[in-house]
């Protein structure tokens, strides 16, 4: 008798037990888990947050997410810069296609354990890409090229008359030829020769010019030497202004004179400033290969960079990383 009281009162702890840990939610039974995983590991990032208990948390590589059953998992798929989501695997089952716009899914009431595998691929970004370098941002190299004809009057004190043609090599090297009102070089002809160079200073496009003169200034023997530097490029808000300093030693009629970094500011016409050309841009050609035996893609890249003076300068195709 005293036996079956004993076991009586077993049987209802136990289901006494039973009942208090179902209830408080510690039943073995009531948890799921779910192994997540992302491959490769740096191709991007599963997002997950689940309704009960309410936790969330981002899973880089591998990682198991417990949670109660019945509950709601909530995920977002993320790929990283360079790479594209291409398969969400749960249990062998594809749930790419159900994903929502934002690569979003919601599983629930969950009922049970899980394998859920995120697969990114890097991008090929194959296809041709024109990239013009846009004016103002000093973040971008500047080019300059002064190739062209250039007539006026000297900003100077006798306000000669000139007229001039400009050539400008790939390396900034300038030479002109032309002449100036009153001025003619020794044995006569015209003034020529090689002046200076284009560089770039500061992230600016300058040019250094300088020469030396042997002839006369209206009828008078004159020598001297003479330096102008400043900007390449033009100034002011219509991009008609040429700026810049002049350092000059000469002699005119056996008389010398001579002044340094003096200030020289003057304004072009339109069809000088046209000659002042900037724009350049460059044509990006990248193309996507299969390779051979099975092999992962392969991107090669050809270049071609146009100058600022029309020229093209074609780079070769050739097998890049990405």
């Amino acid at each position: 008798m005293e036996r079956t009281r004993t076991r009586l009162r077993l049987t209802l702890i136990t289901a006494l037990a039973v009942a208090l840990i179902t209830t408080l939610g510690f039943a073995g039974g009531d948890t799921v888990k779910w192994k997540v995983r992302v491959q490769p590991s740096g191709g991007g990032t599963v997002e997950w947050e689940t309704s009960s208990p309410q936790r969330d948390g981002v899973v880089t590589g591998s990682k198991v997410v417990s949670f109660d059953r019945g509950a709601d998992l909530d995920v977002w798929f993320v790929a990283k810069p360079g790479y594209e989501l291409v398969s969400v695997d749960k249990g062998g089952q594809e749930m790419v296609y159900f994903l929502d716009i934002f690569d979003h899914f919601t599983f629930g009431p969950v009922e049970g354990s899980h394998d859920l595998t995120a697969t990114f691929k890097p991008v090929m970004p194959s296809g041709v890409f024109e990239l013009v370098a846009p004016t103002g941002d000093m973040d971008v190299p500047r080019m300059c090229d002064l190739t062209g004809s250039y007539t006026g009057t000297s900003p100077t004190k006798h306000a000669r008359r000139y007229a001039f043609d400009a050539a400008m090599d790939e390396t900034g090297k300038v030479t002109v030829m032309g002449n100036v009102a009153g001025i003619e070089p020794k044995g006569g002809g015209e003034i020529a020769g090689a002046i200076g160079k284009v560089k770039t200073v500061g992230g600016t496009p300058t040019l250094d010019a300088k020469g030396k003169f042997a002839g006369t200034r209206d009828g008078i023997a004159a020598s001297g030497s003479a330096s102008v530097a400043g900007p390449a490029e033009l100034q002011g808000p219509a991009r008609n202004t040429a700026e810049g300093s002049l350092t000059y030693k000469a002699k005119a009629g056996g008389v010398p004179f001579r002044d340094k970094n003096v200030p020289v500011r003057t304004t072009v016409t339109p069809a000088t400033a046209a000659n002042v050309r900037t724009a350049w841009s460059i044509r990006l050609t990248m193309v996507e290969h299969a390779s051979k035996k099975g092999r992962k893609p392969y991107l090669t890249a050809a270049v071609t960079l146009r100058l600022p003076n029309g020229d093209r300068l074609e780079f070769a195709e050739k097998k890049v990383r990405y």
